[in-house]
């Protein structure tokens, strides 16, 4: 396994033992028949192509959206951990212009290509810096698990092949984020967040910045 699968690895399980542990103690000192909660979780946002650089220069931001299930443990002395599968959809737009730039073309070439698409089911695990869930808190997350990506092929029109052939892969992913939950009745929390995400593929991988928001629901 390489390195940055282990720090990976390192931070998803870490946080994990530190809040639950802290989390069990307030639980048994305190209100040990609290149990945790399940929520539905929707987000959306943009997508910005970070690397490698054919990657930056060809695709532009565009939208993502996702949802799933998560399970969030009471509140300790530190805070509380949230446990979630997600599963989301990241489109990035094709730009002719920046194409065209990256390779030299003129500007009267006629390029072809169209949007990128990456898919993603990962475990994610959200430390919440929250001694109540009724108050607003930051938050950090850490998430590991299946990631997709499929470009198309990139050209000019009417030539023999294409400058950049189709890429698929199925791999391995993870991501990193913060953000900030805004509870805003009950049962429902409104939140912002910004993530880090890399497919881990044969190469340099895929690099996207994520920024958005979305709700949680308590089921």
């Amino acid at each position: 396994m390489n390195r940055p699968l282990l720090v990976l690895l390192s931070c998803l399980i870490l946080p994990s033992v530190l809040f639950s542990q802290t989390d069990t103690a307030a639980a048994v000192t305190e209100s040990p028949s609290v149990p945790g909660t399940w929520e539905v979780v929707a987000a959306g946002g943009w997508t910005f192509p970070y690397e490698p650089s054919e990657f930056k220069d060809h695709f532009k931001t565009n939208f993502n959206f996702g949802g799933g299930i998560a399970y969030s443990l009471p509140p300790g002395d530190v805070g509380y951990g949230e446990v979630s599968l997600l599963f989301h959809y990241y489109n990035a737009l094709f730009t002719r212009s920046g194409f065209r730039t990256a390779n030299n073309l003129p500007a009267s070439a006629k390029v072809y290509g169209y949007p990128g698409d990456i898919f993603t089911g990962m475990v994610q695990f959200r430390g919440v810096f929250a001694t109540s869930k009724d108050k607003i808190a930051p938050y950090f997350t850490t998430g590991l698990g299946f990631y997709h990506i499929a470009l198309p092929a990139l050209g000019i029109e009417n030539t023999p092949a294409p400058l950049y052939e189709e890429y698929k892969k199925s791999t391995i992913g993870w991501s990193v984020g913060l953000g900030v939950d805004v509870p805003v009745m009950e049962r429902v929390t409104l939140f912002a967040d910004g993530k880090f995400l890399l497919g881990v593929t044969e190469t340099n991988g895929h690099k996207l910045f994520t920024a958005g928001g979305g709700v949680r629901v308590k089921i």
